[in-house]
């Protein structure tokens, strides 16, 4: 414990644990011990390596079978509320690729008024990720949820990528055009 205290566990560098993971995610089929090691590594006393592991979870959440997808979700939904933000926003990127059903709305909902806009803008990430997989499909609730997020953003480029985020999400949202000589 007086190792994490001091900051890592001073028995391999941290940054070779994050870089494996990184290669992880390059993998065209994760087994069930790449499967694991995901999981583990998302209890990661590094942020770099537990970021990471989310990150390689979300890019190959396609390729995992659903029980899989279901305990990753779990563990990235509990890490969207991490202390620190690089975590909390790969977790919550990830959220929206792993999850197969809508609870992870509640989750992302937590997240509309975050100090941080990066945490923010992962929301609005995840919830696009939702509804491009078909998991959120109505499209007046989440037009409503988008509603709700605090569009604010910081940043030193002369753009705001969490309101185009949020713009480029309210289009998805709208209903399809009706064609010109349709009767009502």
């Amino acid at each position: 414990w007086w190792e994490r205290m001091l900051g890592g566990d001073f028995r391999e560098a941290g940054f070779v644990r994050r870089n494996a993971l990184v290669s992880l995610a390059r993998l065209p089929e994760p087994d069930e011990m790449i499967e694991e090691t995901l999981m583990t590594a998302l209890g990661d006393p590094y942020f770099e390596a537990q970021s990471a592991a989310a990150t390689a979870s979300g890019l190959l959440a396609a390729a995992f079978p659903a029980t899989t997808r279901r305990r990753l979700a779990a563990r990235a939904a509990e890490l969207s509320s991490d202390q620190n933000f690089e975590v909390a926003v790969a977790a919550t990127q990830a959220l929206g690729r792993l999850s197969d059903d809508d609870g992870a709305v509640e989750t992302l909902k937590t997240l509309h008024y975050h100090p941080n806009w990066r945490l923010r803008d992962a929301a609005v990430e995840a919830y696009l990720e939702l509804y491009k997989r078909g998991v959120l499909i109505d499209r007046e609730r989440i037009a409503g949820l988008l509603d709700d997020v605090l569009a604010t953003c910081e940043d030193f480029r002369p753009r705001f990528p969490l309101k185009e985020r949020l713009v480029e999400a309210r289009k998805m949202c709208r209903p399809p055009p009706r064609e010109s000589g349709a009767s009502a």
